[in-house]
């Protein structure tokens, strides 16, 4: 599978650990931003980065805060959104944390390890 991760950018260096982990199962993981990929880039040049990142991807994983969490912004619930839009098969890490999360095809783990071997199928 080819997986992006989208997470809040202060758990970069988590996500970085995560991908790691995918790459060893066989992913292709296409989320360069876990990598540092955006340092020194316009605003404009990470959204595009960012969206091409979405587009080549197969699944989107969200990694969520909790619902009373001071972090309900950003743009980790757009890319989501974007790759269930693209047809990306669409999963979330952590609680139910937006109304979309309770989207019926938007499946639901509580940990990194459920998500991880519930894709393992698909290596």
């Amino acid at each position: 599978m080819r997986v992006y991760l989208t997470a809040r950018y202060a758990r970069r260096e988590e996500m970085e650990g995560y991908t790691n982990l995918l790459k060893e199962d066989g992913h292709e993981v296409t989320a360069r931003w876990v990598y540092g990929g955006e340092t020194g880039l316009s605003d404009e040049d990470i959204a595009l980065l960012d969206y091409d990142d979405v587009e080549a991807a197969n699944l989107v994983v969200g990694f969520t805060d909790p619902y009373d969490s001071l972090n309900k912004g950003g743009a980790r619930h757009f890319e989501l959104g974007l790759g269930h839009a693209l047809g990306a098969a669409t999963y979330i890490v952590g609680p139910r944390e937006i109304v979309f999360h309770h989207l019926p095809e938007i499946e639901q783990f509580d940990t990194f390890e459920e998500f991880r071997k519930e894709i393992l199928q698909y290596v």
